[in-house]
């Protein structure tokens, strides 16, 4: 659980639970593979890029314990790096769905892109 300082007062602020489908879990697990990669193929190194590969090692491990047949429909916590790094992770895999070619079912993925991107930042904004 995160804490927030205001005003001398410490108070706790709690994590995002991200109601996802099946479906957009699936997506997310395959766009952090490529983001992933990304971080690990910079000429120059990333500042922090250990700490975001760890935080994309950890998501992997939470989607993979999300998609599990008996754990589904449980909450999981997302904390802010963790939701920023899946809005980027999902913004490029659009972007990259943007340069392909058009078809039918790039264009459910674009809009599954849209979704998750939406609600990604909704989970980010300061309560």
């Amino acid at each position: 659980m995160a804490k927030r300082r205001i005003g001398g007062n410490v108070m706790k602020t709690t994590l995002p639970c991200l109601p996802l489908t099946l479906e957009q879990l699936a997506i997310l697990r395959e766009v952090l593979g490529p983001f992933k990669q990304m971080i690990l193929r910079q000429e120059i190194p990333l500042p922090n890029a250990d700490l975001a590969l760890e935080a994309i090692a950890q998501l992997q491990t939470k989607i993979q314990h999300l998609v599990t047949p008996a754990t589904w429909g449980e909450a999981m916590a997302f904390d802010a790096n963790e939701t920023l790094i899946l809005r980027a992770a999902v913004c490029m895999f659009a972007l990259y769905l943007e340069t392909t070619e058009q078809s039918a079912e790039g264009d459910a993925l674009k809009q599954q892109c849209q979704t998750l991107s939406s609600l990604l930042a909704v989970s980010q904004a300061p309560t």
